[in-house]
């Protein structure tokens, strides 16, 4: 962030400030043990804790500002009453700081791109930061940075003289994307996936599909669109699409490149005359623009075959990353990199914790996809499992949330799923995870151990491993079981494993 005047900060925010005019304000921080000289401290209230109770804190830390809701004001401490940026909801008011700054500060240079979608959001914008940072100067959001305090503290976090910010935007109820979006403005919008996904608060995929496709109305004009279209539940929202069968030949014969391309080289786009942007579709629908073909995969990674001519491969599991891959690529091309370059840079990206991350230990492999989960992803890391020959395969679960009144059955279709991986061990935490483990033990899966919750599943874990296994841990985030993660690290690392029987 560049430093901004402190009127310009409390007329962004639709606040008044209480202090000297001449403040400046030189980043943003919600936690006060983050705070850094100069920052503009927002107090939130939270679930569990309320930022103004930390104003002190804050201002000792050297805040130069603090953002606070107004009924708060009043018992500020004394320390912090001309230091005040005084508003009616802080978390509103930093979106609207975030978005000013966006309109104001990254506009001559900074290329933003957003990147929403049911599975996939987080390693997509991981994929797109590590491809682009090999020639270019920028940053993406920080852990899962994606909802209405998210989103502006990346905006934010951004300098005018970047080449591009990746945004990731996330949604749990109706309206919140296209808020988010509107804030955020992209000149490139990523659409990794549709699936039953936060059905809890959206009802069902037709509406996961409005909600996310969202983003689109908000692409700047003579942006791109990049857009995963295996499912159809995304077709109505796009630009007409061409009929099959004639799709391949206009896309090559009528259509202006990538920057640099040639027609025909790997970087496809159409334009609509109905939308403000280019689009770029991806998937193994052979009406794609990228078609992803020739996908095949193991432990030891994914390879696949873009538009017929590119060949791809990648360092992780699961060949639901090659539409990952396939967005960053055509992100890539878009902001000029070669086809050669952008391969290289994604075989080189390595998953974060909690991200299909592959960790051996001797003779054991674990498969760490603890971050979250949905029904899709569900499926998509269990199909890794299935790759798996002559050893054994032990997945532990965790509940997906936010699945609305089916969610039981959403957990009883996992459990038939995780049969048909070939699942030997199935270590259930949780109730929704039991009703999963129950099918999965009426499909044929023949050792079931049924957990109170993450935490009882990390201290049966470590007896019930042996040699030679590979162990998927995959569930909700609220589900905790980084803990599961944690335990097998710790153990597996210093220790000699026989395994127990059954």
């Amino acid at each position: 962030m560049h430093p901004i005047k402190i009127a310009d900060v409390a007329a962004a925010a639709g606040g008044a400030w209480t202090g000297p005019q001449d403040v400046v304000v030189r980043g943003i921080a919600t936690d006060s043990r983050a705070v850094r000289p100069g920052d503009l401290f927002v107090a939130i209230v939270g679930q569990r804790l309320d930022g103004h109770h930390f104003l002190a804190d804050a201002l000792r830390a050297g805040a130069a500002a603090c953002l606070v809701e107004r009924e708060c004001a009043e018992g500020a401490c004394v320390g912090a009453r001309d230091r005040m940026i005084i508003v009616d909801d802080t978390i509103a008011a930093l979106g609207r700081l975030g978005g000013w700054y966006r309109r104001t500060a990254l506009t001559a240079r900074t290329t933003v791109i957003g990147v929403t979608g049911s599975n996939g959001k987080t390693t997509t914008k991981l994929m797109i930061d590590h491809v682009l940072a090999g020639e270019l100067v920028g940053r993406a959001s920080e852990r899962s940075f994606n909802n209405a305090i998210g989103v502006p503290l990346t905006l934010l976090s951004a300098e005018p003289t970047d080449d591009y910010l990746v945004v990731e935007i996330g949604t749990s109820a109706p309206g919140e994307i296209d808020a988010l979006s509107r804030m955020a403005q992209p000149d490139v919008a990523v659409i990794t996936s549709i699936g039953a996904a936060h059905l809890a608060g959206l009802g069902d995929v037709t509406s996961v599909a409005a909600e996310k496709a969202s983003i689109l109305r908000h692409v700047r004009r003579g942006g791109l669109a990049a857009v995963n279209i295996d499912a159809c539940e995304i077709l109505p929202h796009l630009p007409k699409m061409p009929a099959p069968g004639r799709h391949r030949d206009r896309v090559r014969g009528e259509v202006a490149a990538f920057p640099g391309a040639t027609v025909g080289g790997g970087g496809l786009l159409r334009e609509d005359e109905d939308s403000n942007y280019r689009l770029c579709t991806v998937g193994r629908n052979p009406q794609a623009d990228l078609f992803v073909t020739c996908i095949e995969g193991d432990l030891d990674g994914t390879s696949f075959v873009l538009d017929g001519d590119t060949a791809v491969r990648l360092r992780l599991p699961g060949a639901h990353h090659a539409t990952n891959a396939a967005l960053a690529y055509a992100v890539g091309r878009w902001m000029g990199l070669t086809s050669e370059a952008v391969g290289g840079r994604l075989y080189e990206f390595v998953p974060p914790s909690g991200r299909t991350r592959r960790v051996d230990f001797g003779d054991v492999t674990l498969i760490d996809d603890a971050y979250n989960a949905n029904p899709s992803s569900m499926r998509a890391a269990l199909d890794i499992l299935a790759t798996v020959q002559g050893r054994r395969r032990v997945f532990v679960m965790g509940e997906m949330k936010e699945l609305g009144p089916a969610a039981v059955e959403w957990h009883r279709k996992i459990g038939e799923a995780a049969a048909g991986a070939g699942v030997d061990l199935f270590i259930a935490a949780g109730a929704h995870a039991h009703a999963a483990a129950q099918a999965a033990a009426s499909a044929g899966v023949s050792e079931i151990v049924l957990c109170d919750d993450a935490g009882h599943a990390a201290d049966l874990i470590v007896s019930r491993v042996g040699e030679d296994d590979v162990i998927l841990v995959k569930g909700s985030r609220a589900a905790g079981l980084e803990v599961v993660v944690q335990r097998l690290e710790s153990a597996l690392s210093g220790m000699r494993l026989i395994r127990v029987a059954s």
